[in-house]
């Protein structure tokens, strides 16, 4: 997602979070410790907290000061995970768990892994599909609704695909232990405009899989749980 400048990000932005501090610090730990992170990624962190501690700060200010120390967090934060490989983000936030906001801007809800881009929904589709090759995914099958509906009942639709996505490895995997998995495949990644963005949202495997039941398929919707996770995190920051 492209950089936001301090008057950009907004009060209510700069609120957002705030609220999720708790789990920025634990997954900027966890980042901390993991030996795919770069040395000179480390820095940044390091440079957030000697900014909180220096006394150049302004907190004398009633306000100004609070929101100033935000906004450094806020894009301290997101430098940081700009300067972390993408694969080891999404793994340490899906550790972190459950309904946290990313420091990458996807948020995990119900069936759903979404993220919102600054940019126009074309170059958001080759994004995507450049984000889910890195991580293995092909695209078995791309609707445009949009022309669709316009072609079918001749009504106006802003643009929206369906992307069909399929990891063959895993695909192969599972459908041999289970045929009934076929109900699940290929995952379905949304792309659409919203607004003046473009909105993304991914599948969750584990969620849609748990749905038939069946423990022997939980390996695999971990392992592409992962690779989506993956993928939403490099599209999220790329």
């Amino acid at each position: 997602m492209k950089g936001r400048s301090l008057v950009s990000l907004g009060p209510v932005a700069l609120l957002r979070y705030a609220l999720y501090v708790p789990g920025f610090v634990r997954v900027f730990g966890r980042l901390m410790h993991d030996p795919r992170v770069s040395w000179w990624a480390k820095l940044i962190p390091a440079a957030i907290l000697v900014w909180f501690v220096s006394p150049w700060d302004i907190d004398w200010i009633p306000f100004v000061g609070w929101v100033d120390d935000l906004a450094i967090l806020a894009l301290g934060t997101r430098l940081f995970v700009r300067c972390c490989p993408a694969e080891a983000v999404a793994e340490h936030v899906a550790a972190v768990g459950g309904r946290l906001l990313s420091m990458t801007d996807y948020i995990e809800n119900g069936m759903g892994l979404t993220a919102e881009l600054d940019i126009p929904y074309e170059a958001a589709m080759e994004r995507t599909k450049a984000a889910f090759k890195e991580q293995g995914f092909g695209v078995l099958s791309e609707i445009d609704v949009s022309a669709t509906l316009k072609a079918k009942i001749g009504a106006e639709f802003p643009p929206y695909s369906l992307l069909g996505m399929c990891n063959p490895e895993i695909a192969h995997r599972a459908l041999l232990t289970d045929p009934q998995v076929g109900l699940m495949l290929p995952c379905t990644v949304l792309v659409y405009e919203a607004g003046a963005r473009t909105r993304v949202s991914a599948l969750n495997p584990e969620r849609a899989l748990g749905a038939l039941n069946l423990p022997e398929l939980a390996p695999f919707a971990s392992e592409a749980g992962r690779r989506i996770r993956a993928a939403m995190a490099a599209l999220s920051v790329g």
